[in-house]
């Protein structure tokens, strides 16, 4: 009998890979294929095993748990399966919140993301003939529906966890600033997938480094609303 990992190998051989720019969204059925190939691997030891790489790096988490980060390319052994499963050609990240006594993880805290911005799914679509006062108004109405989902998806994203799951990266640092308080901060360039939500949401052009700076509990539990900025800068 075919284990369940088999048969997801045999399904994504036939997914395929042809895609040309990193989507706008987390594709939430493409992560549950990806989270079904990392099922067997319970431990940041057994991931890193599965990937042929060791964690790029890792922040301690509440609960005894690290939120990890794998950079994977191909030619690393757990990138052809992952890569399918995104529907990318691109190096991916890896992320896992892992207990740190070795315990098995549980089934949804693993994601996988391009190491590709996803800018060019938030392009504006004009029409032929730029200049005319119709093509100006439909750029308009597009810029302003594309804000407001960028807004939507980086308010929603209210933990740490959860904008590491937007940006498809771990912050590249957090600081402690006041009793319970964290400020993290992502460096975010063409190589992070959720780059392009930023430019959008900042009105940024979209070949900039941008910085995202959120203010988080240390516990790990909801952010204000407003407690996040981005600003042009590497």
């Amino acid at each position: 009998m075919q284990t369940r990992l088999s048969r997801f190998i045999l399904l994504v051989i036939w997914i395929p890979v042809a895609c040309a720019s990193a989507p706008k969204e987390v594709d939430p059925d493409r992560q549950a294929l990806a989270r079904l190939a990392l099922a067997g691997q319970a431990t940041k030891s057994d991931i890193s095993t599965f990937l042929g790489a060791p964690p790029s790096a890792c922040l301690g988490r509440p609960e005894n748990s690290d939120m990890c980060q794998w950079e994977v390319g191909d030619q690393q052994t757990g990138w052809r399966v992952l890569a399918r499963a995104i529907d990318t050609r691109d190096r991916i990240n890896v992320i896992c919140d892992v207990p740190t006594d070795g315990s098995p993880r549980s089934a949804d805290s693993c994601g996988v993301y391009p190491r590709r911005s996803n800018r060019g799914s938030w392009m504006i679509h004009r029409t032929s003939d730029r200049k005319s006062r119709r093509s100006r108004g439909v750029g308009t109405e597009q810029r302003r529906q594309l804000f407001e989902r960028a807004d939507q998806i980086i308010s929603e994203a209210a933990t740490l966890v959860q904008l590491s799951h937007v940006m498809g990266s771990i912050p590249n640092s957090c600081a402690p600033v006041a009793p319970g308080e964290q400020v993290c901060l992502w460096l975010t360039s063409n190589h992070t997938f959720g780059h392009g939500t930023l430019a959008i949401w900042i009105e940024a052009p979209k070949r900039k480094r941008i910085r995202l700076l959120c203010k988080l509990p240390t516990g790990g539990g909801k952010r204000v609303s407003g407690s996040c900025s981005a600003v042009v800068g590497g």
